[in-house]
């Protein structure tokens, strides 16, 4: 099987999933807060969600679990955090760091930024969950 990864790096058939849903998004709405997510994990200021669209590989390497961390308050950038979520924010990054994920944000105005909605990227590599869960076994 040959592994085809778009410059989104999503698999084919989840980048033509991915790219339907934004064709058909209305653009007044906005996608975190106006469709049902999974949700993962909640905080008093952000959502942690499972990825509708995850990432197949990311830094050369394949993705095992994709998940979003989303502020509640709709607001475009961690700039416009108050104190409290700017410290709940900062306590997540660490917290999923230790369960061996990678985090990713992009800027407010960055060309490869989809969504005006505050949010990052929680990416655990295939490697890195495999090796977690080795060390849970001993």
């Amino acid at each position: 099987m040959s592994l085809q990864i778009t410059k989104s790096y999503r698999s084919e058939a989840d980048e033509q999933a991915y790219t339907t849903f934004r064709a058909s998004w209305p653009h007044d709405k906005c996608p975190f807060c106006d469709h049902e997510q999974t949700i993962v994990a909640e905080r008093p200021n952000f959502l942690i969600l499972k990825n509708d669209y995850p990432y197949y590989a990311y830094d050369g390497e394949k993705v095992a679990e994709h998940l979003l961390v989303v502020s509640k308050r709709h607001i475009r950038s961690l700039g416009e955090c108050n104190d409290a979520e700017r410290k709940e924010f900062v306590d997540l990054i660490a917290e999923y760091e230790g369960r061996e994920y990678n985090f990713v944000l992009r800027a407010p105005d960055s060309g490869r930024r989809s969504v005006a909605h505050h949010h990052g990227h929680f990416i655990r590599h295939e490697k890195q969950a495999m090796a977690t869960s080795e060390d849970s076994m001993l």
